[in-house]
């Protein structure tokens, strides 16, 4: 009955993505905090960590005792958190710039030599006013595509052999519940007809859950998603003003938004479903409007395209 109930909320949006769906959900199951213990026993990278969701991850895995391998763009952010941080002697810093591929490609070396590596959070990403291109190996490529994607899945399969030698490895990439109101268009994933930010940002969201949900796992290493619903975080406050005004009373805190991603990584992996797109410790459906749901061929399609893109942008 219990999940039932649960189930039944992801429908009601506004309950589900803001703290009353969290509230509800964590009393009708009883949720505890007990899989928190092992925390200090894992090493994990987290992109995006100088604010917002990322910081407030970064901040309480540090204080379970974890150790983190930090990556931003801005020293002297990182010089900032790190300065107020309990264990910042357990902690790497590495810079990278996403929307950079000599600085993608350069941090994805660093990662491949770090000697232990148990969990890869994808969590850096931005809403740009205007529409951007970047200037790669594999063409001009839309800024949101290039920064929420294929960089990240660059920095990702750099990370698998050392991610692979962990029991339990896993790939954990934070999507948004805006990834619903869209779907996969696979003739332009740059998005250069109408582009809006908003619109390119829930694309891009959408193609790492259909990413996610077709790969599964690679190289003995799981791969999951999950979005944090709607949370007060400045990024959210910045990009969407008027969204941010209306729904501020119900927003989620940032220590509410990590709640499923501080679960996922630490949950023993057998009892998560690889591929698997959570939002408050469950598995959700990707797709809840018509017409945003991806195929298997879409889906093979969109990893070819992808995938080819990520190469391109490599081997020049």
């Amino acid at each position: 009955m219990n999940s039932a109930i649960d189930r039944n909320l992801d429908y009601l949006v506004p309950v589900s993505f803001s703290r009353l769906g969290l509230m509800v959900r964590s009393r009708l199951n009883n949720w505890d905090n007990t899989h928190l213990a092992n925390m200090a026993e894992q090493t994990i990278a987290i992109t995006g960590p100088t604010s917002g969701l990322g910081k407030q991850l970064a901040l309480k895995l540090d204080s379970l005792g974890t150790n983190l391998v930090l990556i931003a763009r801005n020293q002297s952010k990182l010089d900032d958190l790190m300065n107020s941080m309990t264990n910042a002697q357990q902690h790497q810093t590495v810079l990278c710039d996403l929307l950079d591929v000599g600085s993608v490609i350069h941090a994805a070396q660093q990662l491949a030599t770090l000697s232990k590596l148990d969990a890869f959070v994808s969590n850096a990403g931005a809403i740009f006013d205007s529409r951007q291109e970047i200037e790669t190996p594999a063409g001009r490529i839309e800024a949101t595509l290039l920064s929420h994607v294929l960089a990240p899945m660059l920095l990702q399969q750099a990370s698998l052999p050392v991610l692979g030698q962990s029991n339990g490895g896993r790939i954990i990439s934070i999507a948004s519940g805006g990834m619903y109101t869209q779907a996969v268009d696979l003739t332009d994933l740059n998005t250069a007809i109408d582009y809006k930010g908003p619109k390119a940002y829930a694309r891009a969201k959408r193609i790492q859950v259909e990413l996610t949900s077709l790969r599964k796992t690679e190289a003995d290493v799981t791969l999951l998603a999950t979005h944090p619903g709607w949370v007060a975080t400045p990024g959210l406050k910045e990009s969407l003003p008027k969204f941010y005004r209306f729904l501020k009373p119900i927003l989620r805190t940032p220590e509410q938004g990590i709640d499923t991603t501080l679960w996922l990584l630490a949950k023993p992996i057998a009892e998560l479903e690889p591929g698997g797109f959570y939002h408050d410790r469950m598995v959700r459906k990707t797709s809840l409007i018509p017409k945003t749901k991806t195929s298997s061929a879409e889906r093979k399609n969109l990893e070819a395209q992808v995938t080819s893109l990520v190469e391109t942008m490599t081997e020049a």
